[in-house]
Order: C-alpha cells, then sequence, then structure tokens
C-alpha cells in the first residue's frame, strides 16, 4: 500500500512560531495557497482512501482537491497534532521571564513520558501512530491512501521508519504542505520520499516552508 502523508498548509502561528498543539487555527495567505498547489500535485492520482486530522488546518488544506475531485474524507483523531495543553500559544522565540516557567515545561516535554499539564507526552503520539499504522495494515483493498495531518504525526513516523529514538534531536524537515511517501505492508513500513515540496517551487523560496 502507497500511503501518502501531508502536512497542513501555513499558518499564521507557524510563521510567527508559536506552538499550535490542537489549537484550531485556519490557514494564512500562504497557506491557502499552498492548498491550492497540494490538489494540482494530489488530484493525478488514483487514490482509493483519504484520511484526515479534523483540525481546521488540515481541513482547509484539504478543501480544494475534494472540492474539485468529490472525494470523500474519513476524519481521525489519529492523525491530530499532539495536545501540548498548557503550553499551546507560546511563542518559541520569545525568551522573555514571564515565559520561564512554560519554557521549563517544554524542556520537560523531550521526557517520553512527560505529558504537560492538559497535554499529551511523545508515547502518547507514538501510540495514536502506531495504532493508526496497525489499522492500515488491515485495509486489504486500497493501493492509495491519502492522510493529511500535523508535524508532530509526522515526526513520530519518520522516527519509526528509521528507529530512532522518539526524543531524540530532529535534523530531518517538515515543512508545510509537504509531501511524505511511505510503503506500507502487512508486517512493516519504510520511507519512499520524504519533505517533497517540488510542487509548491512556483510559490515562493523554500525555504519558507522549513
Amino acid at each position: 500500500m502507497k500511503v501518502i502523508f501531508i502536512r497542513h498548509g501555513q499558518t499564521e502561528w507557524n510563521k510567527c512560531k508559536k506552538l499550535q498543539g490542537q489549537t484550531d487555527i485556519n490557514l494564512d495567505m500562504i497557506g491557502r495557497q499552498q492548498a491550492q498547489h497540494i490538489k494540482s500535485r494530489v488530484e493525478k492520482l488514483e487514490v482509493d482512501l483519504i484520511f484526515s486530522s479534523p483540525l481546521q488546518r488540515a481541513c482547509e488544506t484539504l478543501g480544494p482537491l475534494i472540492e474539485k475531485k468529490s472525494w470523500g474524507v474519513i476524519y481521525s483523531k489519529a492523525l491530530i497534532e499532539r495536545n501540548f495543553g498548557c503550553l499551546q500559544g507560546l511563542n518559541l522565540t520569545d525568551k522573555k521571564k514571564k515565559n520561564k516557567k512554560k519554557l521549563d515545561i517544554l524542556r520537560k516535554t523531550v521526557d517520553p513520558d512527560y505529558a504537560p499539564p492538559g497535554g499529551e507526552s511523545l508515547n502518547d503520539i507514538k501510540s495514536r501512530v502506531l495504532s493508526f499504522l496497525s489499522f492500515l495494515k488491515l485495509l486489504s483493498g486500497p493501493k492509495v491512501v491519502v492522510c493529511m495531518t500535523h508535524g508532530g504525526i509526522l515526526d513520530i513516523i519518520y522516527r519509526l521508519a528509521a528507529e530512532i529514538p522518539i526524543n531524540s534531536p530532529r535534523r530531518w524537515h517538515i515543512p508545510n504542505a509537504g509531501v511524505f511517501e511511505i510503503s506500507l505492508d502487512s508486517k512493516n513500513f519504510k520511507i519512499v520520499s520524504w519533505a517533497d515540496v517540488g510542487h509548491l517551487r512556483e510559490l515562493t523560496s523554500l525555504d519558507e516552508f522549513r
């Protein structure tokens, strides 16, 4: 089975480096343009199933595609972004003294078992991803599946495929509106291509998506 994961388009919080988590933020102008390019990238495929996170930024990224192709979408909380609880809305570039407590909590989130107040741990996300992949393995009919999701989910997928600890430093890109293809069978899965942004070249500099 070919599984094509897509990260949603850019939001204002992405641009400002604010931690979104499960806060339901809409796409910004660039994100809406990216959604159109995603449509052009995916509409040529013979897609059997589409899954999506229910968050608005994911739904909006899928919008132009399903509007043209009239494809149905299965919304799954398994694909939703990590819940960062009390940290959601934190500006990751703001080192002001008033944010010291939250920044201390943020540093703790690299512990696989630590969940910020009101949020989820890395192991919680790993369990969600593994459950979703196990579900896909049970599907015998579909040959091409598209999944609209978030950076945190894609990060775990990469680590599982590459057998990298889930709390090690990230050294790979997960750009907004990037396409990430894996091959999945009943026993395992592997990365076929990662962070493909070729469909965005006409939009703007690739550096803006990293």
